[in-house]
């Protein structure tokens, strides 16, 4: 499956589809049945605008479980960090030392010397007091606060100075256990120029001041744009592919998809979501949502799906949720055929899940449950790409309290699209 839109264009490919070799030691480690492969790239460069690329490269991805990180190195001399690969944001972020002075970060983690380490450090400053210059980025997971730098970065032997701007991590506010987060590498499509940077919400006092001795860029007050790795190291094509019980790798140039759907974001590469089913085959219920009759003057498509990587999760609009949770309880039988009127068939589905422990080890177990089909498409697409969910897919463990699904409500509104939902690639 592929999707893109003018001068962003993007391959997605799920779950026993991925055929992509990995270039790495001679050995395809994503030529495998249960790779997923996410694949972007813009229109060609302009003579003026050559990528510094010349040649494919590749770089591994290790399984972290509930992410992908990749190794990238900063400064010179190079430090080195294990940071998400993450399609859902467009952000080189790595962790400052001061992060670790505020017990904030792990104190026996890696962190970002700059001026005592790196001779290529140097950063911005906009005119006014140094600790106006940071800015709060935010995640579905929570909050980074950040300084604005320049320096030296390199990913598998693509190096380039990030001259427009990275951001060091100087505080955080994030809802999961950071004792292993080294940063995050953004691989979202490149902002439209008109649109400034959007995630930079506000400015605060308490963020830590420059240190002293090191250098400063003047952008004469405005707030650098801090372009993506990807954009200033001049990258026009990547692909991502992942493995359930390995690894992954991440590849800057390769042979493109001939037969892309259109990505229908703006600030998160975007696929045309044309439908929902649930069930087998035939038999399958189709949902009253993501359907023609909902589209606006301007859609393309009456929903769109956001893949990210660096998330795990399957977020849609509350009531789109609900009535996907509904038609589970349809079609499996423990749900529908044990619900006393009137309850909810979303919290029967939540409640059975919660009890997982006591009926997973008996009959089918997770496979009692229905698949789910997203189905694909819109704008120039041709004929439909389903991507289909079997309940391993949507459903986790969380210890001691059982089970639950990975669907969860969010708001989004594609530009050309829609209701969002964002699917986690990791999946």
């Amino acid at each position: 499956m592929v999707f893109g839109r003018p001068a962003l264009v993007a391959s997605f490919v799920f779950h026993g589809l991925a055929q992509e070799p990995a270039c790495l030691h001679g050995r395809d480690v994503c030529d495998h049945e249960a790779a997923t492969l996410l694949q972007v790239w813009r229109d060609e460069p302009s003579q003026a605008e050559q990528p510094h690329l010349e040649k494919e490269a590749c770089a591994p991805l290790v399984n972290q479980g509930t992410r992908f990180t990749i190794q990238v190195d900063v400064g010179s001399p190079a430090q080195t960090f294990s940071v998400v690969a993450d399609t859902g944001s467009d952000s080189l972020i790595v962790p400052s030392c001061v992060c670790q002075t505020k017990g904030h970060c792990n104190p026996e983690g890696r962190c970002y010397k700059a001026e005592a380490n790196s001779s290529s450090f140097s950063v911005y400053v906009t005119g006014r007091p140094p600790h106006e210059v940071q800015g709060v980025l935010s995640f579905g997971s929570g909050s980074i606060d950040v300084i604005v730098a320049k320096d030296r970065v390199n990913i598998s032997n693509v190096t380039t100075v990030m001259e427009d701007g990275m951001f060091l991590m100087v505080d955080q506010a994030l809802r999961f256990n950071t004792s292993d987060f080294e940063g995050i590498l953004g691989l979202g499509p490149p902002l439209p120029k008109a649109a400034g940077k959007a995630f930079i919400t506000e400015q605060h006092e308490h963020f830590a001041a420059v240190p002293k001795g090191v250098s400063t860029i003047n952008t004469k007050g405005k707030t650098p744009a801090c372009p993506s790795f990807l954009a200033q190291a001049g990258i026009s094509r990547f692909s991502i592919c992942f493995n359930e019980e390995s690894g992954g790798v991440l590849r800057f140039g390769g042979a493109a998809h001939l037969n892309a759907l259109p990505s229908i974001g703006q600030y998160h590469w975007a696929v045309g979501l044309v439908g929902v089913s649930v069930g087998e085959g035939h038999a399958a219920q189709k949902l009253q949502i993501c359907s023609s009759s909902s589209m606006q003057v301007g859609d393309v498509a009456p929903c769109g799906i956001i893949p990210d990587s660096g998330s795990t999760l399957l977020l849609g609009p509350e009531e789109q949720v609900l009535q996907l949770l509904d038609t589970i309880c349809d079609g499996w039988d423990r749900c529908s055929q044990g619900l006393e009127p009137p309850s909810s068939k979303a919290l029967q589905v939540k409640a059975l899940l919660a009890d997982c422990d006591s009926w997973m080890d008996s009959g089918d177990g997770l496979a009692e449950l229905p698949p789910i089909h997203f189905h694909l498409g819109g704008d120039s697409a041709t004929g439909e790409n389903v991507l289909t969910l079997e309940a391993v897919d949507y459903i986790f463990k969380r210890g001691a309290e059982g089970c639950q699904t990975a669907f969860g409500p969010v708001s989004l509104s594609l530009r050309r699209g829609g209701g969002g939902w964002v699917v986690g690639v990791g999946v």
